[in-house]
């Protein structure tokens, strides 16, 4: 099955590999991430000289009247809507889905780790930087297991359709738990606004490097402190979740 980078070469079009870490941006386009629903986005950008060249946001045309046929170039949109639609291929066909659970497990914890470091001391995140650890720990045996799995149903999925369906469903019960913590303020029940916030990771703990900057003894302080402890609960229980069912779906995977 064709990569994006080979669907690229075919059309002769440049490819750059992606960040490692990549954070979407918190806008219109992204409404599900409150209820755990991931996104996948192929994109086509400008080079570096031509972005210094038009500016910020894609020109000065970008989304008004004068966003016309004549500002895109046919070859590379159709090269990017190959690329999507082959991203959507795989997610609608193949057996089982290709999510890899420990990349985003390391994601957290280095960002935990970061988050612990900006605190100074005023709130302890030793308790769920043990938690994710524990979790990368479990989603690289679950992530070996689909791996194996997904090997085995290339060749068709009669008789491991009972595995298919755990791997699946615990990938994307995962992806339910952690998607809020990491993109979202507000979570599950409240509405998300665009703004600065949510262009950084796990968004709901950030403020503590603004914490590290008040009074101990101020009102404003124990305030924050107050509020970023329960952040700190709301991170733990997703974590221990996200572990217990990346624990469950690899004895099943394996046993």
């Amino acid at each position: 099955m064709s990569t994006v980078r080979e669907l690229a070469e075919e059309e002769g079009a440049p490819f750059r590999e992606p960040p490692a870490k990549y954070l979407p941006r918190k806008v219109g386009d992204q409404s599900f991430y409150g209820i755990g629903i991931p996104s996948a986005r192929v994109r086509t950008t400008f080079p570096p000289e031509t972005m210094k060249e038009i500016g910020a946001g894609g020109g000065w045309w970008y989304h008004s009247e004068y966003d016309t046929l004549d500002k895109c170039d046919p070859d590379t949109m159709y090269m990017a809507e190959k690329a999507q639609t082959l991203v959507l291929l795989r997610l609608c066909t193949l057996p089982v889905l290709p999510f890899r659970i420990e990349a985003l497990a390391d994601w957290m914890l280095d960002t935990l780790e970061e988050l612990e470091g900006k605190a100074e001391g005023t709130l302890s995140l030793e308790g769920i930087i043990e938690k994710a650890t524990r979790f990368k720990e479990r989603a690289a045996e679950l992530d070996e297991a689909t791996h194996r799995l997904s090997a085995r149903s290339e060749e068709g999925v009669k008789g491991q359709e009972g595995e298919v369906r755990v791997a699946n469903g615990c990938l994307m019960r995962v992806s339910r738990i952690l998607n809020p913590v990491n993109y979202t303020l507000r979570g599950r029940h409240d509405q998300d606004y665009y703004g600065a916030e949510y262009v950084k990771p796990i968004p709901i703990l950030q403020p503590v490097s603004e914490l590290a900057t008040l009074n101990p003894d101020a009102t404003e302080f124990k305030a924050l402190k107050t509020k970023l402890v329960r952040a700190r609960n709301v991170v733990s229980d997703a974590l221990e979740e996200a572990k217990w069912i990346s624990s469950y779906a690899t004895e099943r995977l394996v046993g």
